[in-house]
């Protein structure tokens, strides 16, 4: 899934809704800069949190490491290791 717009798209739409019910209140400019620097801000950074959210929950499962892939294997049956001395102890 591309989650690359959904850090930007979140930030738009509230620093829309901050001017919106700024200019329905009246305020000062000082205070409409304000309330719009700090909406960005605050809902930028919102968004990146649900996109690092989204991105770890949709991934693709990723490789494991090689530790975990051999604590697998051994949850499987008998290790590599078990193998290699069966077939040794079968040969001789």
């Amino acid at each position: 899934m591309n989650t690359k717009m959904i850090p930007p798209f979140v930030a738009l739409m509230a620093c829309a809704i901050s001017c919106i019910v700024s200019i329905v209140q009246h305020v000062a400019f000082g205070t409409f800069t304000v309330r719009l620097v700090v909406s960005a801000l605050l809902f930028l950074t919102i968004g990146s949190i649900v996109k690092m959210v989204l991105d770890w929950a949709l991934a693709p499962e990723a490789e494991l490491p090689e530790d975990m892939e051999e604590e697998s294997s051994d949850e499987a049956g008998e290790t590599s290791e078990e193998a290699t001395s069966d077939e040794a102890s079968e040969d001789e």
